[in-house]
């Protein structure tokens, strides 16, 4: 099989470039900084010449959006509020980016810092944070479910459900297998490789990735803004001058929305492929044509991981020798029906998936009508509890009106009687005379003795 054939920019039409994903690159300074002071230290100065200043940078990738809306890969940005994540990203500045990881302040997050969550770039300390990756891509934290690490997780689990098999371990060797992803599951693979846990070499499907598929398929939200953070802290202290650079696109637009500098000739460069339904079809014929080259020469297929650009042609698959014609044949339908099956499986899963995303929604929707059935039921007995009391509040003051009435009429007959009594006692008094003309009093003389003549 002849040697794998390097993406580069020169086999583009194009002159070498510093974000180009090709082993060999020309970078390129910037021929006047302006008097901007570039780094803190001359160990930092050194550092970059010998390090970073020979990084590819990786950049984030757009995503066509309505090419998947009724696919896996659209039901995750929605579940995690990733709109800002899939939306067109930041020009990159290679230079800039690179700076930035050349004097990243190794202390960012120790408490006792006096630089805490802020880092140096090109003469000024600027913030860099969880929050403030937070705030640029607009992300929320709600119903973050923890990403559990390979000893939490039923491995076999994980893979039953990425390849939709039933099998013990459904796959024929012991590691996770990307080139047996459903279309839908490739193309959510896809984005988080680039926008989300980015790497150079999406073969290399390690356990921890395919961890975050499963749980990012089964629509668990992760602490995103934490885990950028994290990356990017891990990326810059780590002593691997073979890493290259993630987040490109994030880190110029944090460092630009705080006022750094950019060179008088600073250039940006071009932006990623979009993701779409074709780079998602690309990727597959490759792989295609990857299966059928290991028929005749599975030795060199790991020979260079490098990830390909998925909307560059795909490269024809190498002829077999004319002794193994038929085999190369049947072998070529075998992956074609193959692919065919896997297809057929990813458009099955996707409609389980959905029929299970709308089971929960209904099984919430229930939930919710129970809950306010219970409050009705609830409200309804308050209420029958509310009016018997009021009924028998009624009855009660019913029953104290007719007292008050039977008083009411008693006091009036006792006011007659009175007034009766009052009439009487009017009546005998005019009866008495009221003349004073001299004469014997009728009535005795209260001052006059009534004793016998001669007592004492």
């Amino acid at each position: 099989m002849p040697p794998k054939r390097k993406a580069t920019a020169h086999k583009k039409g194009k002159g070498p470039v510093s974000g180009s994903s090709s082993r060999t690159r020309h970078v390129a300074e910037p021929p006047d900084d302006g008097g901007i002071p570039r780094f803190r230290t001359d160990e930092i100065e050194e550092c970059y010449t010998k390090s970073w200043a020979s990084k590819a940078c990786h950049k984030e990738r757009q995503v066509a959006r309505e090419d998947f809306s009724h696919h896996l890969l659209e039901r995750v940005i929605q579940h995690c509020g990733w709109h800002k994540v899939a939306e067109a990203p930041h020009a990159v500045y290679p230079t800039l980016v690179r700076e930035f990881f050349a004097n990243f302040n190794p202390d960012i997050d120790v408490p006792e810092s006096s630089h805490r969550y802020k880092t140096w770039v090109r003469g000024q300390w600027i913030r860099f944070s969880p929050t403030m990756i937070d705030k640029y891509y607009e992300l929320t934290r709600t119903e973050v479910v923890p990403l559990p690490a390979p000893h939490e997780i039923d491995l076999a689990l994980v893979a039953r459900f990425l390849y939709s098999r039933d099998d013990a371990w459904p796959l024929a060797t012991p590691r996770f297998m990307h080139d047996q992803l459903t279309r839908e599951l490739r193309a959510l693979h896809i984005f988080v490789s680039s926008n989300i846990n980015p790497t150079r070499q999406r073969t290399r499907f390690t356990e921890h990735r395919a961890i975050l598929l499963h749980h990012l398929a089964r629509l668990r939200k992760i602490d995103l803004r934490t885990h950028i953070f994290e990356f990017v802290r891990e990326l810059a202290t780590a002593m691997d001058s073979q890493r290259t650079i993630h987040f490109s696109c994030l880190i110029s637009g944090l460092c630009l929305a705080q006022g750094v500098t950019l060179f008088p000739t600073e250039e940006a460069d071009p932006p990623a492929a979009l993701l779409n339904a074709r780079s998602v079809e690309n990727s597959e014929t490759k792989i295609a044509a990857r299966r059928g080259g290991r028929v005749h020469a599975a030795p060199a297929m790991h020979a260079d991981e490098d990830d390909p650009d998925d909307d560059a042609p795909a490269p024809p698959p190498a002829p077999a020798p004319a002794a193994g014609l038929d085999l190369s044949i049947q072998m070529a339908q075998l992956m074609a029906a193959q692919t065919e099956m896997g297809r057929a499986i990813g458009t099955i899963q996707g409609a389980v998936l959905h029929i299970q995303q709308t089971q929960d929604v209904v099984l919430g929707n229930l939930r919710a009508v129970t809950g306010q059935v219970r409050d009705l039921q609830r409200s309804d007995a308050l209420t029958r509890s509310n009016l018997r009391t009021s009924d028998f509040q009624y009855h009660q003051l019913h029953d104290q009106m007719n007292r008050i009435g039977s008083r009411m009429e008693t006091l009036d007959e006792n006011v007659a009687r009175i007034s009766g009594t009052l009439s009487g006692l009017s009546q005998t008094r005019a009866s008495f005379p009221t003349s004073t003309s001299a004469g014997p009093s009728p009535y005795p003389d209260p001052s006059a003795s009534h004793l016998p003549p001669g007592s004492t």
